[in-house]
């Protein structure tokens, strides 16, 4: 028995209606496929990610007999390696993050001598490759403070980026710091971890220093910075980037899916329509 033009176009409108079924159920699926996989880039350890902590850079120096507060100058930081944390919330161990890869040291088991030779080479290499990648604007304020907040637990590279006229006299080398920072137990007891670190840069002086003065030579002070990985720039296979490329792709298919469905729509109203005037022509 051959099929109605009415049949037809109920046939018809079935199979759109279930695709576009189909494709609204994809603009809800998509997001929960990738979501996970982006999360996971940004943390390697989940159990570190729901610990954050915070860095205050304090640059002081004892100058014929007085302190003398470094104000105005810039620091950037970079993450060099995420933490894994032990059951006390110390760090167990650290990973060297994809844009240091090339850096990597075993670095629970460096000296001090060891660990100012690592900064310096990791202050030329970020330098050179542009991957201070959670701040390269803390200045310090008329104190000589600089505070950068939401660290995830790891290590990082402090380096002196810039350096106030009045400071010029003073040099000071790149360093690393370990947030969170492990506190000596009691009586050889098990450390505890700090999260709220503070690093005082070691200066040298170098020429005779500016008189100091009441102005800050840098401007408005920083007292608070949350790390901004997005405005720099890291290699290809950091984090950082990793999600945002994933965002980007999420926002296309999205717009295809919706143009896609306002496609379909319309080709069910033609189809409808053409059947009615067909029936009314009969």
């Amino acid at each position: 028995m051959a099929s109605t033009p009415r049949s037809a176009g109920a046939f018809r409108a079935v199979v759109m209606i279930s695709a576009l079924l189909a494709l609204l159920a994809s603009v809800f699926t998509l997001p929960a496929m990738i979501t996970p996989a982006r999360a996971a880039d940004v943390s390697p350890d989940a159990s570190a990610a729901s610990s954050v902590g915070s860095l205050t850079i304090t640059a002081q120096i004892k100058d014929a007999g007085t302190t003398r507060y470094l104000a105005g100058d810039t620091y950037s930081v970079a993450w060099v390696a995420a933490a894994q944390l032990g059951p006390t919330g110390t760090i167990a161990s650290l990973s060297t993050r994809a844009p240091f890869r090339s850096m990597n040291r075993n670095w629970t088991a460096l000296t001090s001598s060891q660990f100012n030779t690592a900064a310096k080479e990791l202050a030329s290499y970020a330098g050179a490759h542009r991957l201070y990648d959670v701040t390269t604007h803390a200045v310090t304020d008329s104190d000589g403070t600089a505070v950068i907040s939401d660290l995830q637990p790891g290590l990082y590279l402090v380096s002196r980026t810039g350096i106030a006229k009045a400071n010029a006299a003073y040099k000071c080398d790149a360093f690393l710091v370990a947030v969170p920072e492990t506190n000596d137990g009691a009586a050889g007891g098990v450390g505890t971890a700090n999260y709220s670190v503070v690093a005082a840069p070691k200066f040298e002086r170098t020429a005779t220093p500016v008189p100091p003065t009441t102005n800050r030579p840098g401007g408005q002070p920083t007292p608070g910075i949350t790390p901004q990985t997005g405005n720099t720039q890291t290699n290809a296979g950091s984090p950082s980037n990793v999600a945002r490329t994933g965002a980007e792709i999420m926002r296309y298919v999205e717009a295809a899916v919706i143009l896609g469905a306002a496609a379909v729509i319309l080709l069910f109203i033609r189809d409808r329509f053409r059947d009615r005037r067909r029936d009314r022509d009969r």
